[in-house]
């Protein structure tokens, strides 16, 4: 016997009927038109081996960990890095800006000093802006402040 019938079974559809065949012993009827439940987030190998995403590609991001744990029931994952990249006077530098960019763009003996006052005054843990930069009065992070913002204003970086 049936207790509920779900109508669609996108991501929101497949986690009702999954959360009330599971967790509420319910016998659970899902209606689904497409071939796939949690529609975009199907991909499958194609014959020459290589995922096939198709929806387009799907990332996950999370820092809940019931989240984390929930979801690792149904599937296995593919550990993802995202590395976006800026030429700026001709050397390829991370963005966001960071020591590594700070690194290939500036003299070394500024690179090191700017490196040391902002692990002085800011820490290590932390994303800072061009206001908090700026907000210090400091020669090296004004000047550092300005060259990000030259850089993001400018056509040719």
């Amino acid at each position: 016997m049936i207790n509920c019938i779900v109508v669609s079974a996108g991501l929101a559809g497949a986690t009702i009927a999954e959360q009330l065949a599971n967790k509420y012993s319910q016998n659970v009827l899902a209606i689904e038109s497409r071939f796939n439940v949690a529609w975009h987030c199907y991909d499958k190998l194609g014959k020459s081996g290589i995922r096939l995403h198709m929806y387009g590609p799907h990332l996950f991001h999370t820092d809940n960990s019931k989240v984390w744990t929930y979801l690792s029931h149904f599937t296995d994952w593919d550990m993802y890095e995202h590395r976006a990249l800026v030429v700026i006077h001709g050397e390829k530098v991370p963005v966001p800006f960071n020591f590594v960019s700070l690194e290939a763009l500036f003299p070394p003996a500024l690179a090191e000093r700017i490196e040391s006052k902002l692990l002085d005054i800011f820490g290590s843990d932390r994303k800072i802006n061009i206001l908090d930069l700026r907000s210090k009065h400091d020669e090296d992070l004004e000047l550092l402040a300005n060259f990000i913002i030259k850089m993001c204003l400018s056509s040719t970086a």
